[in-house]
């Protein structure tokens, strides 16, 4: 067999081959001597395929620094190249340009996949609400700063909360946001719902919620101004998780069914 250049034996796939044979020698599968009559064929082969079958021409442009002519194999070493392949030109910038649109495109696969999968991570919160009392009124006394009719009603519910939302909180939670709600229906309106409490919760410690007789943050008023129609209510405790990256949703955690009474007439 005649000799050939083990020039592209410094090839990542002439690596490959080497690292491969080196360790089928350690394992005993073949013989040194079988190892050096596949490089050998290796060198013939890539040495045939890139004469015969490679068919595009390259023109290297360039600051020459070295060059070298060793064993009929000329070497040179050029900086800043510019390659032209069959009248396409390809500098270092499109490599990078190229290189950067790709990492932009797996980092966006990335945020997709963190997006979808992050709402599934497993936790397991613990949480009681109790409802001791509904009181409704007549007037502004329960919400001083409204200016509405003073005929409107008003109710005030007095509640306990005992809740640990700790292993909500994962790599990729920012905070909780924790609300309740007073859900109803109404002749006019199918859907009625108001947000009667809220809290910011912004890590672990803060997750751990303990309410004594606690009453509504926000004013509950019936858009009649009167609560008449009004048959049965919910009140709904929801945790909104906020992500780091990903989409927020909304998570129903326990919800108490209730009725809101009339307003007592004041003494007279």
């Amino acid at each position: 067999m005649p000799s050939f250049y083990e020039l592209y034996r410094s090839s990542t796939l002439g690596t490959a081959l080497t690292d491969s044979l080196d360790e089928l020698i350690q394992a005993g599968h073949i013989t040194p001597q079988l190892a050096i009559q596949v490089l050998e064929q290796y060198d013939k082969s890539i040495s045939e395929a890139l004469s015969n079958k490679v068919k595009a021409k390259a023109t290297v442009k360039g600051n020459l620094g070295i060059y070298r002519f060793c064993d009929e194999v000329w070497t040179f070493v050029v900086k800043n190249p510019t390659f032209k392949f069959d009248h396409e030109s390809t500098s270092a910038d499109k490599r990078l340009s190229g290189v950067t649109s790709f990492a932009m495109s797996t980092l966006m696969a990335l945020v997709v996949v963190i997006s979808l999968t992050t709402p599934f991570i497993p936790s397991s919160p613990t949480f009681d609400v109790s409802l001791h009392n509904v009181q409704t009124t007549t007037g502004r006394a329960m919400d001083p700063f409204d200016r509405t009719s003073r005929k409107a009603e008003y109710a005030r519910l007095t509640f306990d909360l005992d809740a640990d939302l700790s292993t909500m909180f994962n790599w990729n939670t920012k905070l909780l946001f924790a609300y309740m709600t007073v859900d109803y229906t109404t002749p006019g309106f199918e859907t009625n719902r108001v947000v009667i409490w809220d809290r910011i919760i912004r890590n672990q410690r803060q997750a751990k919620l303990k309410l004594r007789k606690h009453h509504n943050k926000y004013a509950l008023r019936n858009h009649p101004l009167t609560f008449e129609d009004v048959e049965g209510a919910n009140l709904t405790l929801h945790i909104n998780p906020v992500p780091y990256l990903g989409i927020m949703y909304d998570k129903p955690m326990v919800s108490l069914p209730f009725t809101i009474p009339r307003p007592t007439k004041p003494k007279a």
